[in-house]
């Protein structure tokens, strides 16, 4: 890090270790006329405060990547693995970073790819993690990034944003944590389809000022001008990376020297459980300055089967289905049955849907409507709702019974 980027904390640190290295003497710092303390009793006493204060800014660390991966757990299903990563990468770039300010240096941070199809519960990871950790957290799409020349954002309107997320807090904004979405777009079209490069490469260029150590001069909407140092951010990117799997197939038949059935014979979830190379997202169209430094560690989310789909209805923390089935108990007054098997279908559907579980909402959403909009026009009273297994339903006063 720059000389004149370093941290009071460390400089401290380091005159204290001076101090007790010379042996010194010096006055207790809160009265002269008081006896003499050893510097090392004026270390201790320093050390001590600093510390105290360190970790204040750090309250993160009160706990650990378990217990911060049990919070996301609770309203992410299905993705355990994944989770793990993000729980241990945003955990271990905390920790460097208080090592650096505390002995002035620390580990390389860690950045973490997140290869998942649509509707895996990527962005679900990125809310969990923002209300689950006290560090500012952002996400930004890769489709409004452009280089230079071009229309658009630039990684200066990345740094910008999180400064504001962080409440104009420097310090804090320079850990904070950037999710970029939708990075598999800004693969180059020349190795993806034999087309153009437009801005493929020069925006994995322009990338590569937050994936690794840089001083950036970010203005900001008041004209100002900061300088941010990227060091110390946490960087995760995600996309559904469509197509990556053919090429980690064709590698692996390539690799059975001849014998293709082997690798035929695979079933999915075999070859599923093979991990990406490197060289599978050279191939899919990223340049090796980026995949180095993208991704060191590479997280895999799963399409949802239909029992983790269920798992989800039932017991998600946000799970739409729970939040309306309260809504309808506790402002509305109204107790409801449901088929299992109606909810087993919807599992069916997104099970096999293209959008995964991203349709979920929009269809307990329009299940709940018509039923929520009767139950309005009865305030105060008590009714009885029963859904079909073909979603449809009955709902039932003392004077009337609606049907839909």
């Amino acid at each position: 890090m720059n000389n004149s980027k370093k941290n009071r904390s460390h400089i401290l640190t380091q005159g204290i270790k001076d101090a007790v290295a010379t042996g010194n003497k010096l006055p207790e710092k809160n009265n002269l006329n008081s006896k003499v303390l050893s510097a090392q009793e004026v270390a201790s006493v320093f050390a001590q405060d600093e510390i105290e204060m360190l970790m204040a800014n750090y309250k993160c660390l009160d706990t650990t990547p378990r217990a911060l991966e049990y919070k996301l757990n609770e309203e992410v299903i299905g993705q355990e693995d994944a989770i793990s990563l993000v729980a241990h990468v945003v955990y271990f770039n905390q920790k460097a970073n208080f090592l650096e300010e505390v002995e002035g240096e620390s580990p390389r941070r860690l950045n973490l790819l997140l290869v998942g199809p649509t509707g895996s519960g990527k962005t679900s990871i990125y809310n969990a993690l923002r209300k689950n950790i006290d560090i500012p957290v952002i996400k930004y799409s890769a489709d409004s990034i452009t280089s230079a020349g071009y229309i658009g954002n630039k990684v200066e309107n990345i740094l910008a944003r999180l400064f504001e997320e962080a409440k104009c807090d420097l310090p804090l904004a320079e850990r904070g944590i950037i999710f970029i979405d939708e990075i598999d777009k800004k693969c180059t079209q020349a190795a993806r389809d034999g087309g153009r490069d437009i801005n493929g490469k020069a925006v994995q260029e322009e990338l590569l000022k937050i994936l690794e150590p840089n001083i950036i001069d970010v203005p900001l909407p008041n004209k100002k001008v900061i300088q941010f140092d990227t060091s110390r951010l946490t960087v995760i990117m995600m996309g559904a990376f469509v197509g990556l799997d053919d090429i980690k197939r064709k590698r692996l038949i390539k690799n059975s020297l001849g014998f293709k059935s082997l690798v035929s014979d695979m079933k999915e979830e075999e070859i599923e459980k093979e991990p990406y190379l490197p060289k599978d997202f050279i191939e899919f169209g990223f340049i090796p300055e980026f995949v180095g430094r993208a991704a060191k560690m590479i997280g895999v989310l799963k399409k949802l089967k239909k029992d983790k789909i269920l798992e989800l209805i039932f017991h998600g923390k946000n799970s739409p289905y729970v939040e309306n089935t309260r809504f309808l108990a506790n402002v509305l007054n109204v107790e409801q049955q449901i088929s299992i098997r109606f909810l087993e279908k919807i599992a069916e559907e997104l099970e096999e849907s293209d959008t995964g579980v991203r349709d979920l909402e929009s269809k307990i959403t329009n299940l709940f409507y018509p039923i929520i909009k009767e139950a309005f026009e009865h305030p105060n009273e008590y009714g009885i709702c029963i859904i079909d297994e073909e979603g449809c339903f009955s709902l039932e006063y003392d004077d009337v019974t609606y049907y839909g």
